[in-house]
């Protein structure tokens, strides 16, 4: 999830349309509405954070990409495995 400002545009754009994917069949294909309601927090986590990362370099991107990633990642994992 964490990102440099060094990587290309084209690389922020596949990655945030891959996490827009993911997002999307994840809450498809979930049958628990808690579940579903775990997934929309996570969803509305990255779609805070989205819009800094399509703006590529920001000086603030790469903490908010981080910190934000990480949580998503953790939160993402527990569903998982739960």
């Amino acid at each position: 999830m964490a990102m440099s400002a060094n990587d290309g545009d084209s690389k922020v754009v596949a990655l945030t349309s891959e996490i827009d994917a993911l997002f999307s069949a994840a809450l498809k294909n979930s049958s628990s509405p808690m579940e579903k309601q775990a997934l929309r927090r996570q969803q509305a986590k990255w779609q805070f954070i989205r819009g800094t990362v399509m703006q590529g370099s920001q000086s603030a991107m790469p903490y908010i990409v981080r910190f934000q990633g990480k949580q998503i990642a953790r939160e993402m994992a527990a569903l998982i495995e739960g």
